[in-house]
């Protein structure tokens, strides 16, 4: 066994699950995340997996769970794992006693040929029939843990599979959050986009009035057209996405993709308490993925034990016994009982080369999956790190517009009450509303990402705030 490189050290003597996985990670982890936003971690209300539940809104929930409960991905995923349960079934069956019962019957004729007495037939036929009951068993000794082996790979792509279907329900729970959150921030551009449309036309009619009558310029007119057909276009636009979005969430819902109708706009919910994000080396217990991602390398490490034991020789064990008798009546009779008994040692003399290179290729599937489960937890720490810090910056870029936002609408109140004492004219009055219309478009569109980027720290950190629980 000198062949073989230190890294087989690491597989272990069976495919439990690892104790410290971070083991597999090339890098010390920290003991907190470095983020700004790392100590974030409040006193946020638990939900188990049911993350969605802290945004605290009907339409996210039902949006979220119709997708869950309809979207037919997870039905698919849901059948592999009724699959791989019942391939662990059939894989745990090879090590145990295979006993089968059998009852035969045949008939034959046998001819005579020359019989040496004077008198006798030139050709003698004799007819036989024989019956037969039997119980046969056959037994591999399962000497090196090969049977063992195949029973542990096809049990860690259960879990892994099992694990898969989590990922599955957590990324499309995360996916429907976010359509809906992208078309109910549509509704609410398309309102202020209507809205934006009212005030260019009112703005264009004063202007074609003042021009009618004189006082007022070709320049301003044009661009007052301009800024109208610009506004009708913000409207089509604001249409066409409201539509498309609302069509990928009913498609995430399993039905048809007609797009929801607009009916009541209900206003984007208010950012949830912050997430307690708890420590770096936990997350390979709370993210699905990660425990799939194990369960892979637990997979290639049996498999690399049946590809060594598939080296030395197998034991067989068979055994039958019954009775047999050319009478039908006679098959219940103890006098005519049979039996038998065997071992077969088979062991690989030449194979060219075929055995120690599966072994090889098993040894690099190991090296493959350890490989790609620090890269997947690498990327989820990233993922973890990366939504911390930007939460803390769009909170600070979202305060900043909102005062931009609220010092233009004291602007816009006060051009109107000018306009109705009769000090100004109307037009400052429409265009401190139109500067104040773009400034509510940018927090919406902004609170709109905020949220997006608290659901992707929720599937970054595996949903809720608990971790799951994995064979």
């Amino acid at each position: 066994m000198r062949w073989l490189p230190p890294v087989l050290l690491l597989v272990g003597a069976c495919a439990r699950p690892l104790e410290d996985p971070s083991a597999l990670v090339p890098v010390e982890l920290p003991a907190h995340f470095q983020a700004a936003g790392g100590d974030l971690g409040g006193e946020a209300a638990s939900t188990g997996s049911a993350w969605w539940l802290t945004f605290d809104n009907p339409g996210l929930r039902s949006a979220v769970e119709n997708t869950l409960a309809h979207n037919h991905d997870l039905r698919a995923a849901s059948a592999r794992v009724q699959r791989a349960e019942a391939l662990a079934r059939a894989a745990g069956g090879q090590a145990l006693p295979q006993i089968s019962a059998g009852l035969a019957a045949s008939r034959s004729r046998q001819n005579l040929v020359g019989f040496p007495f004077p008198g006798a037939p030139e050709v003698l036929p004799i007819d036989s029939t024989n019956f037969g009951l039997s119980l046969d068993l056959t037994w591999e000794l399962d000497l090196w843990g090969r049977l063992r082996a195949v029973r542990d790979q096809a049990e860690a792509q259960q879990w892994a599979s099992l694990a898969e279907l989590q990922a599955a329900r957590l990324s499309l729970g995360g996916q429907a959050a976010k359509t809906w959150l992208a078309w109910t921030e549509a509704e609410a551009q398309l309102a202020l986009a209507w809205r934006q449309q009212e005030v260019a036309q009112a703005v264009q009619d004063h202007l074609q009035e003042r021009f009618v009558r004189g006082a007022g310029s070709a320049s301003a007119l044009r661009q007052a057209r301009a800024d109208l057909h610009r506004a009708r276009a913000a409207v089509s636009e604001g249409q066409r996405l409201a539509e498309e979005v609302g069509r990928q969430l009913q498609v995430l819902q399993g039905s048809y993709p007609a797009a929801p109708a607009g009916g009541e706009r209900v206003p984007l919910p208010a950012l949830p308490a912050a997430v307690p994000a708890g420590l770096p080396v936990e997350l390979m217990a709370r993210r699905p993925d990660l425990a799939a991602a194990e369960a892979g390398y637990r997979a290639a490490a049996a498999g690399l034990r049946e590809a060594q034991a598939s080296l030395y020789p197998r034991l067989a064990l068979t055994a039958s016994g019954g009775t047999a008798s050319n009478d039908l009546t006679d098959l219940v009779d103890g006098d005519f009982k049979v039996w038998s008994f065997a071992g077969n040692l088979l062991a690989p003399v030449f194979q060219g080369g075929r055995l120690r290179a599966n072994v090889a290729a098993n040894q690099a599937t190991v090296e493959e999956a350890a490989a790609l489960f620090a890269q997947r937890t690498l990327v989820a720490l990233a993922e973890v790190e990366g939504a911390l810090q930007a939460e803390v910056l769009l909170l600070d870029r979202l305060h900043q517009l909102r005062q931009a936002a609220s010092l233009a609408e004291e602007n816009w109140l006060l051009g109107r009450r000018r306009f109705e004492q009769g000090v100004t004219s109307p037009l400052e009055s429409l265009q401190a509303e139109s500067a104040y219309l773009r400034a509510r478009a940018q927090v919406t569109s902004l609170h709109h990402f905020l949220l997006r980027n608290r659901v992707d720290l929720h599937l970054a950190l595996g949903g809720g705030f608990t971790a799951p629980t994995y064979p």
